[in-house]
């Protein structure tokens, strides 16, 4: 199973380092390639927000391909492309963990069974340079989300608390996808992609 994260040109800015484009089909506009995950597949639109205009705090945010599922990882100094990894994986562990409990979707027992399967997948991690502007759309939203809620309670950053809390509220809103504006209720959606992926290996 792969996992595919594809960074933003702000996010190798703050990381520093470079990544190979993901390729193109002829006649496709380079960089803004779709992402799509499926059965064999992963995929992760990642960006870097200030969390504050002329701030110099940031925050991460990583969006899932199909159910535009968010999660965020504050920035606390220089980190190496691995950590970053690391950090993702631990933040959407832990939001769908979080979320699985308190929204009742699963009983908590099978939450923390269900997590536990996750975690056992492995994944080979593929980085790329791409932008999806349909993923991006909805990162810019939540990116809005944590300016307006983080200057309402007067923070500077995501502490695990507001952390979860954002996530919980934009992780449970339905989501238009793509030009025919099909929706998709986002935490509904990655729970059913995760069992499959559950089920697949």
């Amino acid at each position: 199973m792969r996992i595919q994260f594809a960074a933003s040109n702000a996010l190798l800015k703050l990381l520093g380092i470079t990544l190979p484009r993901l390729p193109t089909i002829a006649g496709q506009q380079v960089g803004v390639s779709k992402l799509k995950s499926d059965q064999h597949k992963m995929c992760w639109q990642v960006h870097v927000v200030k969390n504050r205009t002329n701030s110099f705090q940031q925050t991460i945010i990583a969006c899932e391909a199909n159910s535009r599922f968010i999660c965020f990882i504050p920035v606390y100094g220089e980190m190496s492309l691995d950590e970053l990894t690391s950090r993702i994986f631990k933040a959407w562990h832990r939001t769908l963990s979080d979320m699985l409990v308190t929204t009742f979707l699963i009983p908590a027992e099978l939450a923390h069974a269900h997590i536990l399967q996750i975690e056992n997948i492995h994944f080979d991690v593929k980085w790329v340079k791409n932008t999806d502007l349909s993923i991006h759309g909805h990162i810019s939203d939540a990116a809005l989300w944590l300016q307006d809620t983080l200057e309402h309670r007067c923070e500077t950053f995501l502490n695990d608390e507001l952390n979860f809390e954002l996530a919980n509220h934009i992780n449970m809103q339905t989501k238009k996808i793509g030009k025919k504006s099909n929706k998709v209720f986002t935490m509904d959606e990655f729970t059913r992609y995760c069992k499959a992926l559950i089920e697949s290996n």
